[in-house]
């Protein structure tokens, strides 16, 4: 009796074990359940997708256990990185489906990122919500084309013969950067109506995507996605020769040589000419050389504008010519009017209010003419702190560049995104002392052992250090510059955007403020080098 009952105890125990066995690997199971690879339109965080209901997919990770499926899943659209403001949920959808889930939100807004997650339920009890950070980013939808930066070949107005053009061609070599390019033409005096034919890579292949702005209807129209792989394999970071014949309603294109599209003017009529430009946007980034345009309509060509580059002048409106080419990236200069210029200022002031709104705001002072020296004061946010992030630009670019020190801010005056502040550089001589509403943060003698120099001043807004694709964006408000030198202090420069007139080469006036994404912006301080100021701003960072 006593050898069966041990014989049941021992049975007991033995199932008990087993049962906790199967518990604890349940529960490895459990732990063991990711979801990973999220992709959008089947691309890892795309930027500048002109999908109104993009398609999500995952994948479900149940580590070494078998037999797991997914039986149910909910996506989330969120607004912010922290995924807080939610913008739409499906819901638990009772499913195993993984790729190709549509959006079915509210419309999206052009030129916006959005992050998103993804929870999963499993058939053996497991639950898991995606870790990784998921976004895309999309492009102009249709609209959203107001805020766009294009560079024009002159503002002005075109002559009767000009009017009387119709048979036509554009060229140029290019040599696409980063993202894409576009090339304008047949713009009206206003810019309200042009034709832009950009190729576009985004995808992760090459893409000739036309369109037409009618502006009176303030949206824009992408006429077709046309996959260049079968007609010529372009990549980027290679030169290609882009021509555009228009005659009267048609307009053919071709690179290298190769035509890719025959398209006629979808509004009816001829195309017409007028205007041609260089659209850019966000962090798209080109070259281009060798501009042409010719008349085909008389008995012979003739070449209405021809430019190389090759003498370092840019008859652009924006841009700068590097190596004999014209690099567009959003940068433009601003020329400062002649007349009152006084070379002997020797002590002056930048003022500025401004308000970071994603990232970081860098204000530039002591620029040569050339911008291939000077100076860039970066309030960063990058850290999840502030940090003050002075350099010196000795060259064009951004290699040229050396970061003279990592400062933070927190012990002196801890910067917030979305929140305004005061700015102010004060130079003298060889001594650059800094001040964030009024505290000084930072006295720093000039890195190359002479003086700071009086020259240019401008905004520097770029990109993320370790994400490309994210734009540094910013406000600025009551730019200021004074003369300290006489008995009494002189403003040289004072500008408070209240009349929607943007002095600066780059960046768009929002309620009274000039707003700054993704560029540099210059406005020229007449004077030479040798000489001592100060800079002061407000700023607000976004995020």
């Amino acid at each position: 009796m006593r050898q069966k009952t041990n014989n049941r105890t021992f049975l007991f125990l033995k199932r008990t074990a087993l049962w906790c066995a199967a518990g604890l690997l349940g529960l490895q199971s459990a732990q063991a359940l990711e979801v990973e690879r999220l992709r959008t339109e089947a691309v890892k965080n795309p930027v500048g997708i002109d999908v109104e209901k993009p398609m999500f997919s995952w994948r479900m990770d149940a580590g070494d256990e078998r037999g797991v499926k997914q039986t149910a899943y909910e996506i989330a659209v969120f607004s912010d990185a922290s995924c807080t403001e939610q913008v739409w949920t499906s819901g638990r959808v009772e499913s195993d489906r993984q790729i190709d889930v549509a959006y079915e939100g509210d419309k999206l807004q052009p030129s916006t990122r959005y992050y998103w997650t993804v929870t999963v339920w499993d058939n053996k009890g497991g639950e898991s919500t995606s870790t990784e950070k998921a976004y895309f980013e999309t492009g102009l939808m249709g609209g959203g084309w107001n805020g766009a930066r294009w560079i024009q070949a002159t503002d002005t107005p075109l002559t009767s013969e000009e009017e009387g053009i119709h048979h036509y061609s554009v060229e140029a070599d290019f040599e696409v950067d980063n993202i894409s390019t576009g090339v304008i033409f047949a713009a009206n005096e206003d810019q309200s109506h042009y034709y832009m034919w950009q190729i576009n890579f985004e995808t992760g292949y090459a893409r000739l995507r036309p369109h037409v702005y009618r502006g009176d209807q303030q949206f824009a129209t992408c006429l077709e996605e046309i996959d260049l792989r079968p007609l010529i394999d372009l990549q980027l970071h290679q030169t290609y020769h882009l021509r555009i014949e228009v005659d009267g309603q048609t307009a053919y294109t071709y690179i290298d040589d190769v035509l890719v599209d025959t398209r006629t003017n979808p509004d009816g009529g001829n195309y017409g000419y007028g205007n041609i430009g260089v659209w850019e946007y966000g962090s798209e980034r080109a070259y281009f050389d060798n501009i042409v345009v010719t008349d085909l309509g008389g008995e012979t060509p003739e070449t209405l504008i021809s430019e190389d580059f090759s003498d370092s002048s840019n008859p652009f409106t924006s841009g700068t010519i590097t190596e004999g080419r014209l690099l567009v990236n959003t940068a433009s200069w601003y020329k400062a009017e002649s007349g009152d210029e006084d070379t002997d200022i020797t002590r002056y002031t930048i003022e500025t209010d401004f308000e970071i709104d994603n990232l970081s705001a860098g204000i530039i002072f002591g620029a040569n003419e050339a911008h291939n020296h000077y100076y860039m004061w970066q309030i960063n946010l990058e850290a999840g702190y502030p940090r003050l992030r002075p350099h010196v630009w000795r060259g064009p670019n951004l290699a040229d560049a050396t970061c003279l020190a990592e400062i933070e801010l927190r012990p002196l005056v801890n910067v917030q995104l979305h929140q305004t502040y005061r700015l102010r550089i004060e130079v003298n001589g060889s001594v650059a002392r800094t001040y964030i509403d009024d505290i000084l943060v930072d006295t720093r003698d000039e890195p190359d052992g002479g003086t700071y120099g009086y020259g240019q001043i401008g905004i520097r807004q770029d990109r993320a250090l370790n994400e490309y694709s994210d734009t540094e964006r910013a406000y600025f408000d009551n730019f200021t510059v004074t003369s300290l030198d006489g008995d009494a202090p002189e403003v040289l420069i004072s500008e408070d955007f209240s009349d929607d007139a943007n002095p600066f080469t780059a960046g768009q006036i929002q309620d009274g403020r000039l707003f700054i994404e993704a560029s540099y912006s210059w406005y020229v301080v007449p004077g030479t080098s040798n000489l001592a100021y100060d800079v002061e701003l407000d700023f607000i960072v976004e995020r």
